[in-house]
């Protein structure tokens, strides 16, 4: 069909909540991963901090793309303020090439406007849609995470070196009460932007997430909770660590070792990995437990995941959203 009339014929709307199989069909379709409406209903619905913020396009009655934004809470300047977070870029294979993701993300963008006229996106895309956000829509990268990581191998030699306090693990499936405890009592982060993980959103984000096979230990020590940790393992057998908290700052450097021990002997991955925080309290930690970067620029581990941001004015709370010293992120952040 020729593109003057597939143009003449597309219908753009805000997306409503009804029907979320259309969006697992796409999903399926763009990414060659299937996934079921309980997906949708637990990213679109049963977020606590509220609803999407979406917009799609209808050719002959059927959805052949979508771009949204989610709200989430983060801590700006120590208050917990909403802030935006994009996902689910799709495009039916069979349309793509024609605009529809930057005509839908301008759509979802003035919408927004209307609601949070002072708002602020953060996005980790993907490198199909990075060049479309950042030389098309006027998205800032604003930092580049660096892949840190260790092997089996690197392990067992740096457990020799390293001093390990006594401590003890215990998995968690849900939001007992020691875990809601903790997230309630946890340090703020001297960042100015920093992700708020209330009992509610991590309930959300972590237990109840369809996709992700979360694993989630508390660490402690004289049988009090002192620490977190959240992790996945693919199929490659490699580890994941979304998000590492301890209560005390010098406790990532004394017990992040102690962390990546017990998830060697529990999980057995071939290895870990994370992005280099921030924070560099926590980045400490993980080199006191032996975690390294490649410093070559090919090979293993030498991609780097982007973070980029959109904001309206600049600033959040006089802050600039501009600069990367002014956040502390883990990736249990992405959505």
């Amino acid at each position: 069909m020729p593109d003057d009339q597939i143009q003449r014929e597309l219908e753009y709307k805000q997306c409503s909540l009804d029907n979320l199989e259309r969006f697992s069909e796409l999903f399926e379709r763009c990414f060659d991963t299937p996934v079921g409406p309980r997906y949708f209903n637990w990213k679109y619905r049963e977020n606590p901090t509220g609803d999407l913020v979406a917009f799609e396009a209808i050719h002959k009655g059927k959805s052949i793309a979508s771009y949204g934004v989610i709200p989430e809470t983060y801590l700006v300047n120590g208050k917990p303020t909403r802030v935006w977070q994009s996902m689910d870029t799709m495009t039916h294979p069979d349309y793509q090439r024609r605009g529809l993701f930057i005509t839908l993300a301008k759509k979802t963008f003035a919408h927004l406007a209307t609601i949070d006229p002072n708002f602020l996106i953060v996005g980790i895309p993907g490198p199909a849609s990075y060049p479309g956000f950042v030389n098309k829509l006027g998205w800032k990268d604003i930092h580049q995470f660096r892949m840190i990581f260790q092997h089996q191998a690197m392990h067992a030699v740096s457990r020799k070196l390293t001093s390990r306090p006594t401590l003890t693990f215990k998995r968690v499936r849900e939001m007992l009460p020691d875990v809601r405890s903790y997230l309630e009592q946890r340090s703020r982060s001297p960042r100015a932007f920093a992700n708020h993980f209330t009992p509610e959103f991590f309930d959300w984000r972590v237990f109840r997430n369809p996709m992700k096979r979360f694993v989630v230990f508390m660490v402690y020590e004289a049988d009090l909770p002192i620490g977190i940790c959240v992790f996945t393992v693919d199929e490659r057998h490699w580890a994941l660590i979304h998000f590492v908290d301890f209560k005390k700052e010098g406790d990532y450097a004394r017990c992040t070792p102690a962390v990546a021990s017990h998830i060697f002997a529990t999980s057995n991955p071939t290895r870990i990995y994370t992005w280099e925080p921030m924070n560099p309290v926590i980045r400490h930690g993980f080199a006191r437990a032996g975690f390294v970067a490649n410093p070559f620029t090919k090979g293993p581990m030498t991609y780097r995941q982007p973070f980029i941001v959109h904001s309206a004015s600049g600033t959040l709370d006089g802050t600039n959203v501009f600069d990367a010293s002014n956040y502390d992120l883990q990736p249990l952040m992405q959505d």
